[in-house]
């Protein structure tokens, strides 16, 4: 009985593991296939697709949304909660898409996409927690998802080394240098994760972030020896860590003390920064930044139209591609994007993108909150922590190496993308499903509120883990 009862148990798993592998490899064929901002074809691209394959994505996941709605039955408190607020914001979301297209705030087609970008590794989330059963650990998923990483290494490596290609023209195996670099910097954490719980050889960590780190960063290459620098120290971070208490106070200290020296060279304008590109920037022109100015901007931008502070201004009409789309092609913006955001578009065409969102007076920023509205945006965060977040934290208690290591990998990646995500609409959560799909993926399968109760089965036909 036992036996049986574990076979059927390991099926229902590979399942869940396999529905979101699934995701995940399309996730990574799409991020390198579709086309870029004004439909500019890369002719790098490894597999070119039609544009409207992407339904195929959102019919399958609408229809798992669907199944586990009307089938799923001993649900977690924590999934029934988070998928409700969920769906209580895509219904928000969909409204106030209506109000934004009607006001002239935003177009269909860019409500459509932007809102589905942001939404669906929620939707996905919920999927996987329905699906997922007591021993799903994100093993498999970590798997895929570290090939992944691996494949675009080699593929950067190749366009580096062979091509000698540099900047932007490095991007692995997908569309854009900067999706690529999420990808890879999320790999680096997975290595740092496992770094941390388990003893391994120094050479295999150091292959991974040699692998990772140079070509995940060509595309803001001013900045790769800094950039791998700080992994490099993160690196020896974790392993001084975990030496016990001692090693712990000790390390601290000398990065503290390391980190006071930078400040105060910062401060000084050491001449050392002129060799980091845009951290110089930064640095010289904190209180100007157009991080800073678009944060300040975004009270009034909700209140400039009566519904935002409700149901926001429509998802895609204030700093998504759709948005700023007619800016750059001389078309006709919107409202929003004419008041807060277009100056910024055309500094940083007119400087071909050296200037970015460090130096613009207006900014790309916060387009989640203007969009989508403070509520929706209550809703996600909710749901992002029932159904990703807080079963992470949970995993990295867990007496399951495997668990222990996902939960801490999902925790850093979450902050990883939301840190990403509020210094840029471009770069972030939204625009590649290859990283956030992982990242909800596994936290997803870590959800270990319910137990197996089969029917007919007495106390001892469920075996220990």
């Amino acid at each position: 009985m036992t036996g049986v009862l574990n076979d059927k148990t390991n099926s229902r798993l590979n399942g869940a593991e396999l529905v979101g592998g699934l995701f995940l490899v399309w996730a990574f064929v799409w991020d390198n296939a579709r086309q870029r901002l004004g439909d500019a074809t890369n002719p790098t691209f490894a597999l070119p697709i039609p544009r409207g394959t992407r339904f195929v994505e959102v019919f399958a996941l609408g229809a798992l949304l669907v199944y586990v709605l009307l089938v799923h039955r001993q649900a977690a408190a924590s999934w029934v909660s988070g998928t409700t607020l969920l769906l209580l914001g895509v219904l928000v979301t969909l409204c106030g898409s209506v109000v934004g297209v009607a006001g002239g705030y935003t177009t269909t087609l860019a409500a459509l996409n932007t809102g589905y970008a942001y939404l669906s590794p929620l939707v996905l989330a919920a999927v996987l927690s329905a699906l997922g059963r007591k021993r799903s650990d994100g093993t498999f998923l970590l798997t895929v998802f570290l090939g992944l990483v691996i494949l675009n290494s080699v593929v950067a490596w190749y366009q580096l080394g062979i091509q000698h290609e540099w900047g932007d023209a490095v991007h692995g195996a997908m569309h854009d240098a900067h999706m690529y670099a999420n990808v890879a910097w999320l790999g680096v954490l997975l290595v740092l994760a496992r770094l941390y719980y388990t003893r391994l050889s120094w050479w295999w960590p150091a292959v991974l972030l040699l692998l990772f780190v140079p070509t995940a960063w060509a595309a803001q290459h001013e900045m790769a020896a800094f950039a791998f620098s700080g992994v490099v120290a993160a690196g020896v971070f974790v392993l001084l860590w975990r030496r016990g208490l001692r090693w712990r106070l000790a390390v601290v200290s000398a990065y503290g003390v390391i980190t006071v020296v930078l400040l105060s060279q910062v401060q000084s304008g050491a001449s050392f920064l002129s060799g980091l590109g845009r951290l110089e920037v930064v640095a010289r022109n904190l209180p100007s930044l157009g991080i800073v100015k678009g944060y300040l901007a975004t009270p009034s931008a909700l209140i400039s139209t009566p519904q935002g502070l409700l149901v926001g201004t429509g998802p895609g009409s204030y700093g998504s591609a759709g948005a700023i789309q007619p800016v750059l092609t001389g078309g006709k913006p919107s409202p929003l994007v004419m008041r807060y955001t277009a100056e910024s578009y055309e500094v940083n065409e007119a400087t071909r993108g050296f200037l970015g969102s460090f130096t613009q007076s207006s900014t790309d920023l916060t387009a989640f909150l203007v969009e989508f509205g403070p509520f929706v945006s209550f809703c996600c965060a909710l749901t992002l922590w029932l159904l990703v977040a807080a079963p992470a934290i949970v995993a990295t208690s867990s007496a399951t190496l495997s668990q222990r290591i996902a939960g801490l990998w999902v925790i850093a990646s979450l902050a990883f993308l939301l840190l990403l995500s509020a210094g840029t609409a471009f770069y972030g959560w939204a625009v590649a499903h290859t990283s956030s799909f992982a990242v909800v993926a596994v936290g997803a399968l870590l959800l270990r509120e319910r137990a197996l109760r089969p029917t007919g089965a007495g106390p001892q036909a469920v075996s220990s883990p």
